[in-house]
């Protein structure tokens, strides 16, 4: 139920975690939202058959609030995305049946695309409350450190991050964790924003000593994994911030010491990365073989190095996406074309099993018409976020802010790396835009009110 004036039994979740709606039975709303905590804190440090647990109490309970509130959820457009994320792979999957009944049932993979609305139902829990959310993304920032201590001998760690060789610290691969720190370090300074508005300067220290150590650490862990794709979209975020704070405050009255200040943060941005941007820098040059036959246009003799891969599977990819462009051939094509192919060596083939990039991934798999889906749900993200970034409530422009600039980290670093295509990026798609999702649901749910 909505905030009240009157004191609420300890028992009530929203004595705790009040709500802008009527999110559901208390002890409903009480599951749903101990289950999203637990999920985002535990995902990455423990089995399958433990984490889909909170992953399942927070989904399944939803269905039940989608059917009770469906007179006005009917009307939003990411709950129609929803809608159509769980029927089109059903409807491809069975017209590809009638194509080639064995081959259907072998690349079926229904859930790829639906996996990544599951932030839905955790923005429903949250309840449209900002100091809920923060509670929130910090489980998953803890769950993060908790992976890295308990996945990895972090002094192991630390030698080779001094010998200059790039690290992962034990979770998946290194560009897997350079795209998880790389959307804290973007929670953490957009959450830097919203000290200002605080009232007290106890309060203001707390929060800005928490923001400045998040962000330190989580710059230092992106920067030791070496992930170029990160490094790159989080340059081009801090470019943009910068450039519209910089306008921002030079067309404002300021004491010059602030301005300084602002004009100086590039310098210091430049001393943070210098150490390590020679182990970077060698990465790159390693790809000059590629650069060089990508520019002469000779496809047939790509080097097998980490660009090469990529472009040589994307040729692979674009093969099979011609065959069917608006269906697809269903969520378990990428090891099944990649091994089918001509093009690429035993060598890669036992390496890989996925095509580094995840629009090349969902054409595969769904054709032209789910990779719509896919983009439509972060076209409405960003044209929502777009409208709250000038709202005059500092939660809702911080909040948009951190769906902004994470939008333009995820354009960038997924036409490198297929995220969205495996269960990092599902945890990643939760964690980035639940928050944002729970603002669009509270004020949704307020317009139904008052039309009724």
């Amino acid at each position: 139920m909505p905030e009240t004036s009157q004191t609420l039994p300890l028992y009530n979740v929203n004595r705790w975690f009040p709500s802008d709606f009527n999110r559901g039975p208390n002890w409903v709303v009480w599951l749903g939202l101990l289950a999203s905590f637990t999920a985002v804190f535990i995902k990455l440090w423990t089995p399958t058959s433990i984490n889909r647990i909170p992953e399942a109490l927070y989904t399944l309970p939803f269905f039940y609030i989608l059917i009770v509130n469906f007179r006005w959820l009917k009307n939003d457009r990411i709950i129609q995305l929803f809608g159509l994320a769980i029927m089109l792979p059903i409807l491809f999957h069975g017209i590809n049946y009638i194509r080639d009944p064995a081959l259907a049932t072998e690349l079926e993979g229904l859930d790829k695309l639906v996996k990544l609305f599951f932030f839905v139902p955790i923005a429903w829990w949250l309840g449209g409350k900002f100091r809920t959310t923060v509670v929130f993304l910090l489980f998953a920032f803890f769950g993060l450190l908790v992976a890295m201590a308990v996945n990895s001998d972090l002094a192991h760690q630390w030698s080779l991050i001094k010998r200059g060789i790039r690290v992962d610290y034990g979770i998946l691969n290194a560009q897997h964790v350079g795209q998880f720190f790389g959307i804290a370090l973007i929670g953490f300074l957009t959450l830097g924003t919203y000290c200002r508005k605080l009232n007290t300067p106890k309060a203001k220290l707390g929060l800005a000593t928490a923001v400045l150590t998040g962000a330190l650490i989580s710059l230092l862990v992106v920067l030791t994994t070496q992930t170029r794709a990160a490094l790159l979209a989080l340059a081009l975020c801090g470019a943009l911030a910068y450039l519209i704070y910089s306008i921002a405050l030079l067309r404002k009255p300021a004491h010059w010491a602030t301005k300084a200040t602002v004009l100086t943060i590039p310098l210091l941005a430049i001393l943070i990365t210098l150490p390590f941007m020679d182990s970077v820098t060698k990465r790159i040059q390693q790809e000059q073989t590629t650069l060089t036959a990508i520019a002469a246009g000779d496809w047939n003799n790509i080097p097998a190095s980490s660009l090469g891969v990529r472009v040589n599977t994307a040729i692979v990819a674009m093969e099979w996406i011609s065959e069917r462009p608006f269906i697809g051939w269903g969520g378990d094509v990428n090891g099944y074309a990649i091994n089918n192919s001509d093009r690429l060596s035993n060598s890669i083939k036992n390496r890989f099993g996925h095509f580094h990039n995840t629009l090349i991934e969902f054409t595969l798999a769904y054709g032209v018409l789910g990779l719509l889906v896919l983009l439509t749900l972060y076209l409405t993200l960003a044209k929502q976020a777009y409208l709250l970034r000038i709202s005059s409530n500092p939660a809702f422009q911080a909040t948009a802010q951190f769906t902004l600039y994470t939008l333009l980290f995820f354009a960038v670093i997924n036409q490198f790396e297929s995220y969205l295509f495996y269960y990092s990026g599902v945890f990643a798609n939760s964690v980035a835009f639940a928050p944002l999702y729970s603002l669009i649901l509270a004020r949704a749910s307020t317009q139904s009110s008052a039309a009724s």
